[in-house]
């Protein structure tokens, strides 16, 4: 009995028969193609949305930490301190318009 060459294929594919089914039936529908890519891309976005959330959230939360050691530091503190209060100055003096 001769094989068709569909069964030819599958039985020499080192993939499932299941896969190569699959497969063809993807390629077959083009829109399906779309909707599986777009789904893929909305996931690869919200994967790094939020792992670029997690990393800059440690990322800030250790500058906190160092900064807030940093002040206790005689001479890192100092600057530090005329910084800020230059800061300050320069916001009261947003609030008030000149003629």
């Amino acid at each position: 009995m001769a094989k068709s060459s569909k069964q030819k294929l599958i039985s020499s594919h080192p993939a499932e028969p299941s896969d190569i089914l699959w497969m063809s039936e993807i390629l077959g529908k083009p829109w399906k193609i779309i909707w599986l890519n777009f789904l893929a891309g909305i996931s690869r976005g919200l994967g790094f949305t939020l792992g670029i959330t997690l990393l800059a959230g440690v990322a800030l939360a250790i500058i906190y930490k160092l900064l807030s050691h940093a002040i206790d530091v005689p001479l890192v503190g100092k600057y530090l301190a005329e910084f800020i209060s230059e800061v300050q100055k320069h916001i009261s003096q947003l609030g008030k318009v000149r003629p």
